[in-house]
């Protein structure tokens, strides 16, 4: 009855401790939403993630549960407000579409959406060979604009 109960509780510690060192990562949160209207720019990585922009500053991470085709030519996309509610949600009934393909195309819908920070944003910059980051403003050369300014 002893050894039961010692190996219940090892297993119970070892258990946790598994689970304790898996979040050892932030879960990012896949429900993120967006105004339609806000969308200021985007860019298809590949047929399953498209970055958006809502601001400068501001980008988001959607991955798609079937993958867009003709992505290659297609740059043009619709975000399909399912719901009507204004928003661009992930895990919802939102999709996107591409817009100026010959080929009929069916919608995907959304299968999370989360904000992306800037070393996120540069992870993707490598993997996908685009930049994805704002230019950085050359601190020297401001200074000698600011310097010869009146």
């Amino acid at each position: 009855m002893k050894t039961r109960f010692v190996l219940t509780a090892l297993c119970a510690l070892w258990c946790y401790g598994a689970v304790a060192a898996d979040n050892t990562q932030p879960v990012k949160d896949e429900n993120a939403c967006v105004f339609s209207n806000n969308i200021r720019n985007w860019q298809v990585l590949d047929s399953r993630h498209v970055i958006i922009w809502v601001s400068a500053k501001e980008a988001y991470l959607m991955t798609l549960i079937v993958p867009l085709q003709d992505t290659s030519v297609t740059m043009a996309l619709a975000f399909i407000d399912k719901d009507h509610d204004g928003m661009i949600c992930g895990r919802g009934a939102d999709s996107v579409a591409t817009t100026d393909s010959m080929i009929h195309q069916i919608p995907s819908m959304i299968s999370g959406m989360h904000r992306a920070d800037d070393a996120e944003l540069q992870q993707l910059s490598d993997k996908y060979k685009t930049r994805l980051l704002p230019r950085k403003k050359d601190s020297s050369a401001s200074s000698v604009s600011s310097s010869t300014s009146p």
